[in-house]
């Protein structure tokens, strides 16, 4: 058995012990974990970014790096380059990433709710009351 198993082991004997700990010590965790957080901000931003795509779009970095280049790093729609973290635009429906997209271009698929006739009728009126 090795360490990891063994604590594993030992903690589910144990729980309530900690259990009990953790409760009585509160302060002193909510210290520890603000400074540990300081600490360790970036990494942290960055581990929490990697489980967010994996969690909701079933997308690992590297995946999410390989659409960033096909893409030139830029968006999706309006092609100007990424000056923020780019959006996931991804079918609701079937969950299926479709591309990179920049906050604007993100907000205005959302606000049309995915929906092509209302995309259609957009342009349509810009183009009948481009004046």
């Amino acid at each position: 058995m090795n360490r990891k198993e063994y604590n594993k082991k030992y903690y589910q004997k144990n729980k309530e012990k900690y259990k009990n700990h953790r409760q009585k010590n509160k302060e002193y965790y909510k210290e520890y974990g603000k400074k540990y957080y300081q600490k360790n901000k970036e990494e942290l931003r960055k581990d929490a970014k990697k489980r967010q795509l994996l969690r909701e779009y079933n997308l690992s970095k590297e995946e999410f790096e390989k659409i960033f280049l096909k893409q030139n790093c830029e968006c999706a729609i309006c092609h100007k380059l990424f000056e923020n973290m780019p959006c996931v635009d991804h079918n609701h429906k079937t969950n299926k990433v479709r591309g990179l997209l920049c906050i604007s271009c993100n907000v205005l698929i959302a606000m049309a709710q995915d929906d092509i006739i209302i995309l259609e009728n957009t342009i349509k009126y810009l183009r009948e009351n481009d004046g």
